[in-house]
């Protein structure tokens, strides 16, 4: 995260503050990523991507296997759809969004193909 940029570090510093209003949040979010990150970290470096992907994770999920609202599941909060068209099953008997290394492999599929539609 280039928190040499201002606007980046001041969206940083933000962030980190409200956590800190939220009892025992910021602890869960270390023991969470104690547990999740290494296998993203793996999973990352394999794709050579940037490390810092791994905190999309955080803002998506909380590192909770979560479901949200519009029904995105998961750590990395996919829709069905998009699990699909990412090569993970989802139906009746299985939900891959739920496993987390193929949920893992499938986001960051997701952000490459993102960053080449969108440059960015």
């Amino acid at each position: 995260m280039p928190l040499t940029d201002p606007e980046v570090r001041e969206r940083a510093e933000r962030e980190f503050y409200l956590l800190l209003q939220q009892k025992g949040q910021i602890v869960l979010y270390i023991k969470r990523s104690g547990k999740y990150f290494p296998i993203f970290e793996k999973i990352i470096k394999e794709q050579n991507l940037p490390d810092d992907l791994k905190y999309l994770s955080v803002a998506e999920s909380a590192l909770y296997m979560s479901r949200s609202s519009k029904s995105a599941f998961g750590l990395w909060q996919f829709m069905e759809g998009t699990a699909k068209t990412y090569g993970l099953r989802v139906d009746k008997f299985v939900d891959e969004r739920a496993n987390i290394i193929k949920s893992t492999n499938a986001a960051m599929k997701y952000l490459s193909s993102s960053k080449k539609s969108f440059g960015s």
